[in-house]
């Protein structure tokens, strides 16, 4: 299937110019560094989840999350098998300092925030549905197997209780629940008032998102010194194995399904590429300073993929095809 390059270039530039719009708030005192952390977890607490409500309830048929709930599956399995990919990758390059941030921050695609508006743009109501139910096992993963891999030894009940902590994953779940309720109704939820709140709520977080991260990054770097350590092998390896080697073997992974009679729609194998292709998650980075005190090398790969991937993104859609 056909997609124009040219929609999404201006949609990565369009988003990257709100990130700097970011850094350029934080410069000049409109952001301060002391409210970063809170406006972090207004996004991730509050606004995220209103928007997976609003747009799920509205977007997702029953019967469309019967026939695309394997999104979940293969979000689940694309990251595990990119962290495991990485781990080899790292022993094959002998990186043995920082190794497991490295190898999180190497698997760990900004899997909502970017490709919701540029799939959405491209696939309408399918690209929306297709970016938040990946979003429910990417969040699942990331918060048990990640978090495993960033602290070490954790019970399964610690996995457990952080898991029904995240407001994201109960706002998926809440979204199936009533779009399961309403199966066999048609229902507009747009005039109903809580709804229309939520939806004024939700139509804030990505700009909110790209803001803040822009001011995490400028707050958290020295712009200068850390441009001049891109040339670290750790850097490199980070920079490659997420922006080249992972899109490539997702693309390869697909492409090996597909000729053995398991083939996606193209606009979802589409999307899972995409996706694989986009930058180091912001919420990647902040794992790894929280986890790990691997905060300069966390916000410094966060800055280097988000300007590479200008580059990269283009060159490797431009071969992708399903």
């Amino acid at each position: 299937m056909g997609v124009d390059i040219t929609i999404i270039i201006q949609k990565i530039l369009a988003l990257v110019g709100v990130i700097i719009c970011g850094a350029a708030m934080f410069h000049f005192g409109y952001l301060r560094k002391d409210i970063l952390p809170k406006l972090s977890k207004l996004v991730v607490d509050i606004l995220l989840p209103a928007l997976i409500f609003t747009r799920l309830t509205t977007t997702t048929s029953w019967e469309n999350i019967v026939s695309n709930y394997r999104l979940c599956l293969i979000a689940v399995a694309m990251i595990s098998l990119s962290l495991a990919f990485s781990y080899v990758t790292a022993k094959i390059w002998r990186i043995k300092i920082n190794a497991i941030p490295i190898v999180f921050l190497s698997s760990m695609s900004n899997w909502i925030y970017l490709p919701l508006p540029i799939l959405t743009s491209i696939y309408g109501e399918q690209g929306t549905q297709i970016v938040l139910l990946f979003n429910l096992g990417a969040l699942v993963t990331i918060w048990s197997l990640g978090i495993v891999l960033l602290q070490g030894s954790v019970s399964a009940k610690t996995i457990c209780i952080t898991l029904v902590k995240t407001p994201g994953i109960w706002a998926t779940c809440l979204s199936v629940f009533f779009i399961w309720i309403y199966r066999n109704q048609q229902v507009d939820f747009s005039h109903a008032f809580l709804y229309e709140i939520l939806e004024y709520l939700g139509a804030i977080t990505i700009p909110m998102t790209l803001l803040v991260t822009g001011a995490n990054l400028l707050a958290n770097l020295d712009i200068k010194t850390a441009l001049s350590s891109l040339i670290s092998k750790q850097n490199l390896f980070i920079q490659s194995q997420k922006l080249i080697v992972l899109p490539w073997i997702t693309y390869a992974v697909l492409k090996i399904f597909e000729n053995f009679g398991y083939s996606l729609e193209p606009a979802q194998s589409y999307s899972l590429v995409l996706i694989a292709s986009m930058p180091i998650a912001i919420n990647a980075g902040l794992l790894v300073d929280r986890y790990t005190n691997e905060s300069k090398m966390a916000y410094e790969n966060v800055l280097f993929s988000t300007i590479l991937v200008l580059i990269t993104l283009p060159l490797n859609i431009f071969f992708f095809t399903f």
